[in-house]
């Protein structure tokens, strides 16, 4: 109570002690670089180094940072960007900072490398898990005796078919490689090809050392699709130390669509009837070369002549002992008036033996020297093709006349100086000559009609023989061995045809008079056809036929020069057997020239002449290559040296011009010799006949001319 009596209650309350809210410390700022390793080469892009907190600070933190090149690297091989005094600064609230180094390019040639650190962080930094990170350089320069190699593709551009046999595709290397080479490969399609229409194109190739090719087979995927523009361009990537890329750099495969039985018989036909034109046209050049040289022999020969030459000189009546026999004779000699350019001098009348040695049938072979007989070039004749001296009987007379003769044996008759000819070469059927030539042709065309084009060459070897040769007729026979190789692009596909031929080629020739020649050639021969183009491959036999036939008249002579007009033409025929899914097939031509020619013939010395020929004209072409008519024009000049038998001719061609957009043309060279042109010496032949010889024109022995001295 309080005392007063009032009674008072009290409740007592708890009491809590209330304390504030502790916040934990934050954790331990770390630094670290992320991330902890990086490369450059020498001279190559600026490094980015990345250095983070683990968190952000309510205040500026600075890191120093430390760069320590390694081995042989040195504070100069390299740059560093970004720091100030050495150290990154970090603001509040960021998280990462960034600072360069740059590889300096230097003269050594070894790697190099530089460790990055953290210097002494500042109270409350402590280093994270990646403390340190390294950059390594890679050197780029070339030791002193590393040799420096290209590569290249071996062709610019490349053809496969959809389905057929790959396209092999040639890098090449040079020089050989040295060491192990890998070369990186970039893969470019176009025209739609994706990388489902290919096979065979590696990430990368390898050149093994002493290697200086490496060889791809890249194919072309059959589809369903028909997209002609499909194409791959091949190139290169990056190229290792101390190799660069040559010319050409990069190559492109073509995609085909193989191309069907009846479009391949087409072309096969174009590329025969080439093959067989250009067998044809070197065949006649050749044979024709020989009617040439036949008709120089001629020119050569008629101009020889002199105005008293021809053939046996032989007496009139009887001779005076009664007897009605005569006789005949050919003393065979070397003229010295024709190898030394004068005639001998005469003997005085009255000296040497007495012509009582000579005997019937007999002649001593002195008879030149001992009794004076020397020709002067006013009563003398010289044929170099027959190789005949001829004399003036009245002459030969005139110097007897101071011989005594003891028996008429010699009365009325004749005698003919021939040089080493035998009888048959007299009577006009010489001995064989051998001749050779080898030509060569280069042509190109483009068949508008089949959407063709080709380039092509061809290389022949002709041997041959003129069998028989007389005035007015040659006939001989020729073997020839002819390559020919063409490349052609038909309906976009590349192809290669390549043929080989034996042909054999007689012929004929007949000039009745100076002023006509006409000839005949034939020729027939096998041989072998390989035509390559994608998806198709062939190897065929070959059969060849000719025929050609020409004239050639004389319009102007003046001098040893003439002009003269040609027509010519010849058909040919070069066909295949069946191979495969292929029918026989024939390529047929045929041409017809029309040529004025002016041939000039300039004698020399001994028997020797230079024939010049040059011919133009007009030309049609016909059959299953080019067709039209064209320009065309040729020369010849031959050395003939009828002594010896030895004669040389070149000549040439050229298609000027063309109705098609058909180009060609050939040269080549001839030598023939005929082993029968020999020098024999002194002979005599005699032989008897009874009356009158009936060639003679004058006595070249009669009473007035031997004169019997008392």
């Amino acid at each position: 109570t309080d005392g007063i009596g009032t009674e008072e209650t009290v409740t007592s309350q708890p009491t809590a002690a209330v304390k504030d809210a502790v916040t934990p410390p934050p954790p331990a700022l770390t630094v670290a670089f992320d991330p902890a390793s990086y490369s450059t080469t020498e001279g190559g892009d600026p490094v980015t180094v990345r250095v983070t907190l683990n968190r952000t600070s309510d205040q500026d933190v600075t890191i120093p940072i430390t760069v320590m090149p390694q081995g042989a690297t040195e504070a100069d091989d390299y740059t560093v960007s970004g720091l100030t005094d050495g150290t990154l600064s970090f603001a509040p609230g960021d998280l990462s900072k960034t600072f360069m180094i740059v590889a300096n390019e230097d003269t050594d040639s070894d790697d190099e490398t530089i460790e990055l650190g953290f210097g002494t962080l500042p109270e409350g930094v402590s280093k994270g898990e990646m403390a340190t990170a390294t950059l390594t350089i890679t050197d780029d320069d070339v030791p002193p005796d590393t040799i420096e190699l290209r590569v290249s593709f071996a062709r610019a551009e490349h053809t496969v078919a959809e389905g057929g046999e790959p396209a092999s595709i040639n890098v090449n290397i040079s020089p050989a490689a040295d060491r192990r080479v890998e070369v990186s490969l970039v893969v470019t399609p176009q025209g739609g090809a994706t990388s489902q229409d290919y096979d065979g194109v590696p990430a990368s190739i390898v050149f093994e050392v002493g290697a200086t090719v490496v060889t791809l087979q890249v194919a072309a995927l059959a589809d369903q699709e028909n997209d002609p523009g499909e194409s791959l361009v091949l190139g290169f990537g990056d190229l290792p130390e101390a190799v660069r890329a040559g010319d050409p750099s990069e190559t492109t495969v073509k995609f085909t669509q193989q191309r069907s039985a009846e479009q391949f018989s087409a072309s096969l036909k174009i590329m025969l009837a080439v093959v067989a034109r250009s067998v044809a046209e070197s065949a006649q050049t050749a044979i024709q070369s020989r009617f040439q040289r036949k008709r120089q022999l001629m020119r050569a020969k008629q101009s020889a002549r002199g105005p008293n030459a021809g053939g046996s000189l032989s007496a009139g009546q009887a001779g005076s002992n009664g007897s009605g026999l005569s006789r005949t004779g050919a003393l065979n000699h070397i003229p010295e008036a024709d190898r030394f350019g004068f005639a001998p001098p005469r003997l005085a009348e009255g000296t040497g033996p007495s012509l009582g040695s000579v005997r019937s049938g007999s002649l001593h072979n002195a008879l030149v020297p001992d009794y004076g007989i020397a020709p002067t070039r006013a009563a003398y004749g010289y044929d170099p093709l027959q190789r005949t001296s001829t004399v003036d009987p009245s002459l030969v007379a005139h110097q007897f006349s101071g011989i005594r003769a003891r028996q008429p044996i010699l009365s009325q008759a004749s005698f003919n100086f021939h040089m080493g000819e035998s009888t048959k070469s007299q009577d006009g059927n010489g001995s064989v000559t051998l001749w050779g030539q080898g030509d060569l042709q280069n042509f190109n065309g483009n068949i508008t009609r089949s959407g063709m084009d080709y380039r092509g060459l061809m290389r022949a070897a002709h041997v041959g023989l003129d069998l028989y040769n007389s005035e007015q007729m040659l006939v001989g026979f020729s073997f020839m061995r002819s390559f020919a190789r063409i490349n052609y692009n038909a309906d976009g596909v590349h192809g290669m045809f390549r043929n080989g031929m034996n042909t054999a080629h007689p012929y004929l020739y007949w000039q009745p008079n100076e002023r006509f020649s006409a000839w005949v050639i034939g020729g027939l021969g096998r041989g072998e056809v390989d035509v390559n183009e994608p998806g198709r491959t062939h190897v065929l036999t070959a059969d060849f036929r000719m025929f050609s036939g020409g004239m050639r008249s004389v319009l102007a002579k003046r001098g040893n020069t003439e002009v003269g007009v040609v027509v010519d033409s010849f058909t040919a025929r070069l066909g295949t057997n069946a191979s495969e899914d292929i029918e026989r097939v024939r390529g047929q031509v045929s041409r017809t020239r029309m040529m004025l020619e002016m041939v000039h013939d300039k004698p020399l010395a001994a028997g020797r002449s230079l024939s010049i020929k040059a011919e133009f004209g007009s030309r049609h072409d016909e059959g299953d290559a080019d067709r039209g008519s064209g320009a065309e024009a040729g020369f010849r000049l031959g050395f003939l040296d009828a002594a010896s038998g030895l004669d040389i001719a070149w000549h040439g061609r050229v298609l000027l011009v063309h109705e098609s957009d058909y180009r060609d043309f050939g040269v080549g060279m001839q030598v023939s010799w005929d082993p029968g042109k020999k020098r024999r010496g002194l002979q005599l032949s005699m032989m008897s006949s009874r009356g009158q010889d009936g060639g003679g024109r004058t006595t070249l022995w009669n009473n007035s001319a031997l004169v019997t001295r008392p």
